[in-house]
């Protein structure tokens, strides 16, 4: 994002807590398709989109604590997808949550396969 400025001003400065909350709140429709893994920032992005189709074989993960940090960024909007108590487990274990796990806990709605991903996502997108 830049300033809107002269053009010359430098780029401000926009946190990934800002980046989350902009999609979080965007106007319109938002949507995450998930291939392979959605980790840290990743799963934060997909938890603030509107709507949330994954590859079966994807996985999200929430592994700061493994780093020593807290993912303060993610943490309001994860925990509204799935709940208090899982946002516990998997931000405090690291672990992976594939994919019929995150559509059981809420933070895909589909699970489908390669060759359903283009029809489910054209469906979905003529839909809105």
């Amino acid at each position: 994002m830049r300033d809107r400025g002269t053009g010359d001003d430098p780029p401000s400065e926009v946190t990934f807590h800002q980046v989350i909350d902009a999609v979080d709140s965007f106007p319109r429709p938002t949507l995450a398709i998930v291939q392979g893994g959605a980790i840290g920032g990743g799963a934060g992005l997909a938890a603030a989109c509107d709507s949330t189709i994954v590859d079966e074989h994807a996985f999200f993960a929430i592994p700061e604590v493994r780093f020593g940090t807290v993912p303060d960024a993610l943490v309001h909007v994860i925990i509204r997808v799935i709940g208090e108590r899982n946002f516990r487990r998997y931000a405090l274990s690291g672990e992976r949550i594939y994919a019929h796990d995150a559509q059981r806990i809420g933070l895909a709605q589909t699970v489908v396969t390669n060759g359903e991903r283009d029809r489910t996502v054209d469906a979905l997108v003529d839909s809105l």
